[in-house]
């Protein structure tokens, strides 16, 4: 659960060290490991990192208590890393179920031939279509 106790620290600027942002963050609390990524091709510093506290709690009080933290001059941006969800109850039930405004369509139609997955998305008729420009058009002389 190591991951449960991550923040992200943004706008770190690229001359900053790990002991610099060990040292902010072991006023809240243990710190297990400090990750500032470099860019492969030129050696230099990204501009974010990682902070793995001791615990979850630790990393929740940092997150709250650095709000604002400067490190060298610049503010920091600190995120907690979300706990992962729990497991759907039900599986398969509400699996492809992803974008058109469709909730809970089953898994077995993302198997449906797509004429049979689509069927549920309406195509306005012409007569709709007019109606919704005089609509819009209404509401902009208005």
């Amino acid at each position: 659960a190591k991951e449960a106790a991550t923040l992200y620290i943004g706008n770190l600027p690229e001359d900053v060290e790990e002991d610099d942002v060990r040292s902010v963050f072991l006023a809240c609390g243990a710190v297990d490991e400090v990750s500032l990524p470099s860019d492969q091709k030129t050696g230099r510093r990204r501009g974010f990192g990682f902070v793995t506290m001791g615990s979850r709690q630790d990393a929740e009080e940092a997150a709250k208590l650095l709000v604002g933290a400067e490190i060298s001059g610049r503010r920091i941006r600190i995120d907690l890393k979300s706990l992962p969800s729990p497991p759907p109850a039900a599986a398969g039930v509400h699996a492809g179920a992803k974008g058109k405004g469709k909730k809970g369509l089953a898994l077995a139609s993302a198997y449906a031939p797509p004429l049979l997955r689509r069927k549920w998305i309406k195509t306005p008729t012409d007569a709709e279509r007019r109606a919704h420009v005089a609509g819009v058009r209404a509401k902009a002389l208005e």
